[in-house]
């Protein structure tokens, strides 16, 4: 039998055996995990193609800085704006360089692949790319990254924290591409600060780039069928996306959409892509800001798609559009004169860019974002319309095209300094009439209509319909002030002219009621 302190030096031994065999193992597997990856970068960005397109131009290189193959399939590279590409079975040679073509079609070889299914073009202002080593993309598998920017524009950042996670750059620094960019790329010409702005460059675009050593049979099927479902799961946290609130429009005249998007803590986020979906059929259309004209009535539902990176979101906004209830309800003639634009509906509708004008002169149009509460009264003077209306002529209300709403010929009542003339029942019903007489009217600048009694120029009432109660205020957000009076009208009813009468009535009984009451409990 062996001793205890043999049997204490034989435990000891196996024990650190094992631990020594353990380190090897893990040393081995480190190393087995790098080799897989190589070294594989980034080498080239070519975001701002010469010209007028970069559709179909841009690129990105990737390279094999080693001296051994490595096997980058299922690689996925991402240029912010055009979205996830998946490299197809391929192995890139030492010292090897792919090319990869954005939103271009060509045959696939042992050098060029083309990234056929790209979202959109690369930002030429600020953007960012990174080449994770699988379709998982997170900071443990992210192997490349690089970040350009322009002072002053809206940054682009995707990834960033990931790359500055893993130490493949510093966040909040990016290369300064305030030199400017237009058909030069973005070089990596020293692969050992490729984690700093220091081994970035601008240089001029070559004309080819070496080939990789890869299999030539290659095809857009392969890269198709590997792109598809390459997506990671999207996380938890998620951005917002907000296409405004629920509003009303004129058919013909063109109403403006305003996007905003949050990042995940809350905050703007910029370099965002907006996308629009108007729910008329129209062909979607992407912009931050962005105006779109509905030609026919009805109910719509406008979506807003907000993509950044792996991330989406989606928000609607209902828009109910409308013939036009724009009426032209006063106007006042000669130098001291204005016109009264009426909103004869019960909905706040936006009237920016809609005109008003005089067949002599060249019209008034309202800046963008002016909106008439419902039931509302404009008044426009003549300092604002640009142009004095004449004693008698032909006024318009237009859509923004320049097309007309309706007009009407107005005749010379010689109006006194206190008169004014107004359309009878509200003037035309439909586009271009010109039904309804003009009656001259005690002036009322954003207020209820006065027929002279003097001069009975109709048999009809001049009293326009009846209106309903007003909801809202008119709001004009544009940077002129388009209005010298604005208000709304308060139609009158039988309710509301004895408003107090009834209720000093029911104040009067209810009192009586009390004191019969007391009355009675007291006498018992």
């Amino acid at each position: 039998m062996l001793s205890s302190s043999v049997m204490d030096w034989f435990n000891k031994f196996t024990t650190s055996r094992w631990h020594f065999l353990l380190v090897i193992i893990l040393l081995g597997a480190a190393n087995f995990a790098y080799a897989s990856v190589g070294d594989v970068a980034i080498s080239e960005v070519l975001f701002d193609p010469a010209g007028g397109t970069d559709t179909g131009l841009e690129y990105v290189v990737i390279k094999n800085f080693g001296s051994s193959a490595v096997d980058v399939s299922g690689w996925d590279l991402y240029p912010s704006g055009a979205g996830y590409f998946t490299l197809p079975s391929f192995s890139l040679g030492g010292g090897k360089e792919l090319k990869i073509h954005l939103r271009a079609s060509g045959n696939n070889d042992d050098g060029n692949l083309y990234h056929t299914n790209a979202s959109a073009n690369m930002g030429n202002s600020s953007g960012s790319l990174a080449l994770f080593s699988s379709t998982t993309h997170s900071k443990d598998t992210i192997i490349s990254y690089i970040r350009y920017h322009k002072p002053g524009s809206g940054e682009s950042k995707t990834w960033e924290t990931a790359a500055a996670g893993t130490e493949l750059w510093t966040a909040g620094t990016f290369f300064d591409i305030s030199s400017g960019t237009e058909g030069k790329i973005l070089k990596l010409i020293d692969y050992n600060q490729k984690t700093s702005v220091s081994g970035w460059s601008l240089a001029e675009a070559s004309a080819q780039s070496d080939v990789g050593v890869g299999p030539a049979s290659v095809t857009e099927n392969d890269v198709a069928a590997t792109f598809s479902g390459s997506v990671a799961p999207l996380p938890v946290n998620q951005i917002k996306a907000y296409a405004g609130p629920d509003r009303a429009g004129i058919a013909g005249g063109e109403i403006f959409f305003e996007g905003f998007a949050e990042g995940l803590q809350g905050d703007p986020l910029d370099g965002a892509r907006f996308s629009w979906n108007f729910g008329d059929g129209a062909a979607l259309v992407d912009g931050k800001k962005i105006g779109h004209t509905f030609l026919f009535p009805g109910v719509y539902t406008v979506s807003l798609n907000v993509s950044a990176g792996e991330y989406s979101a989606l928000d609607t906004a209902n828009l109910v559009v409308t013939e036009s209830p724009l009426l032209i309800s006063e106007i006042k003639t000669g130098a001291d004169g204005w016109v009264e634009i009426k909103n004869n509906s019960a909905r706040k509708i936006e009237i920016s860019r809609f005109g008003f004008g005089e067949s002599n002169f060249k019209p008034f149009f309202f800046p963008e974002n002016t909106y008439l509460a419902p039931w509302a009264l404009v008044v426009l003077g003549t300092s604002t319309l640009g142009f004095i209306l004449p004693e008698s002529g032909e006024i318009k209300l237009l859509y923004p095209n320049g097309k007309i709403i309706f007009s009407s010929n107005y005749p010379n009542l010689n109006l006194g300094s206190d008169e004014s003339l107004s359309l009878e029942n509200g003037g035309p019903a439909s586009p271009g009439a010109n039904q309804g007489g003009w009656l001259k009217t005690k002036i009322t600048p954003g207020l209820k209509n006065e027929i002279t009694k003097s001069i009975a120029l109709s048999a009809k009432s001049a009293a326009e319909p009846k209106a309903k109660p007003p909801t809202a205020i008119v709001e004009n957000l544009g940077n002129a002030q388009t209005a010298s009076v604005i208000s709304i009208e308060k139609p009158s009813s039988f309710l509301n002219d004895y408003f107090w009468l009834f209720v000093g009535l029911g104040a009067g009984i209810f009192a009586g009621l009390i004191f019969v009451i007391i009355r009675h409990s007291f006498t018992l």
